[in-house]
């Protein structure tokens, strides 16, 4: 981005009346500096400067927006995967545990059982 700044001359130079005419001209607009050639200059009245402000907040409001949502659907996913691997971890413990107190039943059924029958 090109900084503008105001147009305005020394108080030690002598302005011609043309300059004046031209400072009173350009008194709400501002001049880029020199491009190629020295005498090149671009103004820009004060409503363009406006526009170009707005344009660029308005630019600024939906980049901080775009950042926003990605945070959000990143932090959304994240929170997805943790809630999965909790789940699929507490399925596991509980098949984990319902064989292993089947296994348990079993072997003392036997036990008990085999002891019964002699």
């Amino acid at each position: 981005m090109i900084v503008a700044h105001r147009i305005w001359r020394p108080r030690t130079a002598r302005l011609k009346s043309s300059n004046l005419i031209e400072l009173r001209a350009v008194k709400h607009c501002v001049v880029l500096p020199p491009l190629a050639l020295p005498k090149a200059r671009i103004r820009w009245c004060s409503e363009l400067l406006y526009i170009v402000v707005v344009v660029h907040v308005v630019v600024d409001v939906l980049v901080v927006l775009v950042v926003v949502v990605v945070v959000v659907v990143v932090v959304v996913v994240v929170v997805v995967i943790v809630v999965v691997v909790v789940v699929v971890v507490a399925v596991v413990v509980v098949v984990v545990v319902v064989h292993v107190v089947v296994v348990v039943v079993v072997v003392v059924a036997v036990v008990v059982g085999g002891e019964e029958e002699e």
